[in-house]
């Protein structure tokens, strides 16, 4: 784990940063209809807000950014318990997030952009 306050430092992106992710993209910068998040989001113990791992994230869906914020808490404590290796929760959650969250935090949302949840395995892969 990083020291105390790191995540924090990172976890607010700076507007020349986000302004550079929808840039990257191709995005144009509407507001209420994107949140600049972090690709590998586990700030408390890795991630970062290089351009290479910031994309402008949608709200709407049900894929949406709400969705990931519950995946991303759920890596993160499966990562912090010992129950994830970190190099593996950065993996699942930079190639196939979908799948990472069905199996790690409960199957499909029920709702777009809900928080979902559900018991997930623990188990790691």
């Amino acid at each position: 784990m990083r020291a105390s306050g790191y995540s924090s430092s990172v976890r607010d992106v700076p507007e020349p940063e986000k302004e550079a992710a929808y840039a990257e993209y191709g995005i144009p910068h509407v507001t209420y209809q994107h949140e600049v998040d972090h690709l590998v989001s586990l700030l408390e113990v890795r991630g970062s807000n290089a351009i290479t791992n910031l994309w402008p994230e949608p709200y709407a869906g049900r894929w949406g950014a709400r969705t990931t914020d519950v995946l991303e808490n759920r890596l993160r404590d499966f990562v912090c318990s010992g129950r994830l290796r970190l190099a593996f929760g950065q993996h699942i959650e930079a190639t196939d997030w979908v799948a990472a969250y069905k199996r790690y935090a409960g199957g499909t949302p029920t709702a777009p952009s809900g928080s979902g949840g559900g018991s997930g395995s623990g188990v790691e892969a």
